[in-house]
């Protein structure tokens, strides 16, 4: 497998992150003391893969630093926390197998003695009592009605649109709603907020029989906490019928309206 686009850092006790030079199979270079952060371009995937004798300090210090290396690949990219003998089929692909587990303590040596069998003492069968209470004739319960619950039909994305199954179909509408209204150029769409929920946008060309076909996939992003200004951003809100729909992170373009944009550009006075 091509190791482009793909990085490896070993995370040390006092946060700093050294990157190691893939020479061979990804798996024959961890162990279960490491702690890891393997970067996958491809997938916009951070794997944080914690070996099952690390130190709990060296876990906590993780899961800050693949924050800080997330915010410097981008926001699309996400952090997929992960144990030693647990691994995913993806990061399993990519280490190309799953990682060797260290000899558990205390383990018996091969050959060792075989289990005792168990000494339960053996219960005689006691004969069943006839029942006494059976009553002679069957009681008779009327049928009820069976009543057919009513099926919304679930919301279907807007052709070229693949949205996550596991959020309402409240968001679905108005996802489908935003995708009406592209970005003007020459912005793109990076990030979108919708309620609780934050959406990274990938986009994908697909060229069969001449023709050159666009797929966007939304899925569900996992920002880091605290407060952010997003810088080199575009920010770009949707507002329907006075209600506010989304709030969209835009690349691209200028930080003001210029001539060749399409884009409303609203200025805010304060009054004292």
């Amino acid at each position: 497998m091509s190791m482009e686009g793909i990085e490896l850092y070993n995370v040390k006790d006092e946060g700093d992150l050294e990157q190691m030079a893939i020479t061979g199979p990804i798996k024959d270079m961890l162990n279960s003391e490491m702690v890891v952060l393997l970067v996958v371009d491809a997938q916009k995937m951070i794997y944080l893969w914690k070996g099952s004798n690390a130190k709990v300090r060296r876990k906590f210090i993780a899961a800050r630093v693949s924050q800080d290396l997330r915010g410097q690949k981008g926001l699309n990219y996400k952090v997929d926390s992960i144990d030693h003998g647990d691994e995913p089929a993806g990061f399993i692909n990519i280490a190309g197998g799953p990682v060797a587990m260290a000899a558990a303590p205390g383990a018996a040596p091969a050959g060792g003695m075989a289990a005792m069998p168990s000494m339960s003492p053996t219960v005689e069968a006691q004969p069943l009592q006839p029942a006494s209470n059976i009553p002679s004739q069957p009681a008779i319960v009327s049928p009820q009605p069976i009543v057919q619950p009513t099926i919304q039909p679930a919301v279907q994305p807007a052709p070229g649109t693949q949205i996550p199954d596991n959020i309402e179909d409240s968001v679905k509408n108005i996802i489908n709603e935003i995708e009406k209204h592209p970005p003007p150029p020459p912005y793109t769409r990076e990030l979108v907020f919708i309620g609780p929920y934050a959406f990274s946008i990938t986009e994908t060309k697909r060229t069969a029989f001449g023709e050159e076909n666009i797929e966007r996939r939304w899925e569900l992003a996992s920002p880091p906490e605290g407060q952010f200004i997003a810088t080199g951003y575009t920010p770009r809100a949707i507002i329907q019928a006075g209600k506010v729909l989304a709030v969209e992170l835009m690349k691209g373009g200028a930080t003001e309206g210029s001539s060749d944009t399409q884009i409303q550009v609203f200025k805010i006075k304060y009054q004292k």
